[in-house]
């Protein structure tokens, strides 16, 4: 699959673009970033809009079904148009394995997690008050 995204300001920080341009995908990876037309199954007219890298959300909650306010990643990734997640502590020591499990393994989006430094994340209204 070819598609073309053209007439965008690409933006990378990293590689230091910032311009109106075209970026080109063939396959799934990037071939080309310039200014030419290209042959392409889908052509998508970016004119005022952005073509910038995947952007990270830095906390999130998404181990599955472990707490109520717990999301699945895929979910998250696609409701909120991200690539990357970043689990805000809903993992402790007693159940990284599986968060890894549930959210390396079984989901398409990149997800990490900040470990909680208790044993496990208290589910729901199990909050200490003292």
């Amino acid at each position: 699959m070819k598609i073309l995204l053209e007439n965008g300001r690409i933006y990378d920080h990293r590689t230091k673009i910032n311009s109106i341009s075209s970026l080109y995908i063939e396959d799934g990876i990037i071939s080309a970033i310039d200014t030419q037309k290209h042959e392409a199954d889908t052509i998508v007219d970016c004119r005022d809009k952005w073509i910038i890298p995947s952007i990270t959300d830095m906390h999130v909650h998404c181990f599955k079904d472990s707490t109520k306010l717990s999301l699945s990643p895929d979910w998250i990734g696609i409701e909120q148009a991200v690539g990357n997640l970043v689990d805000a502590g809903s993992c402790g020591s007693n159940n990284i394995q599986e968060f890894i499990n549930r959210n390396l393994v079984d989901t398409s989006y990149a997800c990490r997690t900040v470990m909680n430094t208790l044993q496990h994340y208290f589910k729901d209204n199990e909050i200490p008050t003292k």
